[in-house]
């Protein structure tokens, strides 16, 4: 096996310089996500009313 088929046959694996620092703040920043979106979709079926795309639309115009 040539040297170029060794490294073929081993799974990639990303180098990691800043010892997980970069992992470690997507990771915070996905749990920051995740609760931003339940409590953005916390609120009760009851509190959501319907609206025609004219409304919505002049809804996001003013």
């Amino acid at each position: 096996m040539s040297g170029s088929d060794a490294r073929m046959s081993q799974p990639y694996k990303p180098s990691d310089p800043d010892g997980g620092g970069k992992q470690r703040v997507e990771s915070d920043a996905f749990e920051r996500l995740k609760a931003e979106l339940a409590q953005t979709f916390v609120a009760p079926d009851s509190s959501y009313q319907p609206m025609t795309a004219a409304e919505v639309i002049a809804r996001n115009k003013a």
